[in-house]
């Protein structure tokens, strides 16, 4: 389980583990990657509902070009 803080959003997640990992190039496909995963927990801890509600919806029904865009 990942701890974050309330007010760290799905950007503030993606770019703290970027910087976990030593601030790697990463793919555009890894990016995506942790934007789910970072969606992923925000909504199993009850948190980023109202934000983040457009991308939640966009990665449930699998729409890649709107994940890739907003990341």
């Amino acid at each position: 389980m990942t701890c974050h803080d309330i007010t760290e959003g799905i950007s503030g997640m993606v770019i703290r583990r970027w910087e976990e990992a030593g601030q790697p190039d990463w793919t555009l496909e890894h990016t995506m990657r942790e934007v789910k995963l970072a969606d992923s927990e925000l909504e199993r801890d009850g948190l980023g509902k109202v934000n983040k509600r457009v991308l939640r919806a966009a990665i449930q029904r699998g729409d890649e070009i709107y994940v890739e865009t907003w990341t």
